[in-house]
This record gives structure tokens, C-alpha cells and sequence, in this order.
């Protein structure tokens, strides 16, 4: 079975910044985008880096609770926030830092978009990636 040979809307199956010759620079295979793709947390920090391009990992915490309520980032309570940061430092960050779309300063918490996520971005922006994974829409936060 031959990867490389397949391809998504345009997006093929191989590394990302292939040069004539085959090499890489951030070795990213398409594989690895849609397993970076398959959680809604994971969806969502990778659009908030999108928008912009740093964040603690509070922020984003916030961010994900008052997106996946459907609430206002200040109604978010502690508990609520950290039980998302927690699931977010042990299980979705290092997902996607072990591919390479962002880095991780565990020390301070500050999450950075790194140059190797183009690929992850042109897939959201093909398969739809503006929805969670109940397909409701990604808004925000309404203010109710």
C-alpha cells in the first residue's frame, strides 16, 4: 500500500514542503493532520493559534469551555477551566506537539503556532473544520 499516492480535495498524502527530491522539513504526512483533526479540543486550540498565534494554556482552556457550553469566556468557572486545562496539558497538547503543529513551554504554559501547521489549516479550511464534533457551528461564545 503506497500513502503517498493518495489524496484528500487536493491535499496529497505526503510530507508537507516536499522538495523535487522527496525531502521534507517538518515531515507532517496527512495521517498525521487528521489525527491531529480528530477531537473537537484539538480542533479548537489549533483555530485559536490560527487567530492567534499564542496562547497560555488558560486561555485556551477558557477558550474551549465557553466554546463547548456555548458560554461567555467569563462565566467559565475555575473547576471548569481546569478540568479543561488538565485534559488539555495530558492528553490533546502533547498530540499535537509530538506532530509539530505547535510548541509547548511547559514552564510557563504558553502554547506557539508552529511554521509546519499550514498543512492542518488547509484541511480545516476544506473538511469543514469550523464545526465541533456534534457539527454545531464554531461561534465563540454567545453572550447570554
Amino acid at each position: 500500500m503506497v500513502e503517498n499516492d493518495a489524496s484528500v480535495d487536493g491535499i496529497p498524502d505526503m510530507p508537507a514542503n516536499s522538495g523535487a527530491d522527496g525531502s521534507t522539513q517538518s515531515g507532517l504526512v496527512l495521517s498525521d493532520v487528521f489525527r491531529a483533526l480528530q477531537h473537537s479540543r484539538r480542533r479548537y486550540v489549533l483555530h485559536a493559534l490560527a487567530e492567534d498565534g499564542e496562547q497560555t494554556l488558560a486561555e485556551l482552556a477558557t477558550g474551549v469551555v465557553a466554546w463547548e457550553q456555548d458560554k461567555c469566556p467569563e462565566r467559565v468557572t475555575d473547576a471548569e477551566r481546569e478540568q479543561c486545562r488538565t485534559s488539555l496539558y495530558h492528553s490533546h497538547v502533547p498530540k499535537l506537539a509530538d506532530i509539530g503543529v505547535l510548541d509547548f513551554e511547559t514552564g510557563d504554559e504558553i502554547l506557539v503556532r508552529a511554521t509546519s501547521d499550514e498543512r492542518v489549516q488547509a484541511v480545516l479550511g476544506t473538511a469543514g473544520g469550523a464545526t465541533d464534533g456534534q457539527g454545531e457551528a464554531h461561534t465563540g461564545h454567545v453572550d447570554a
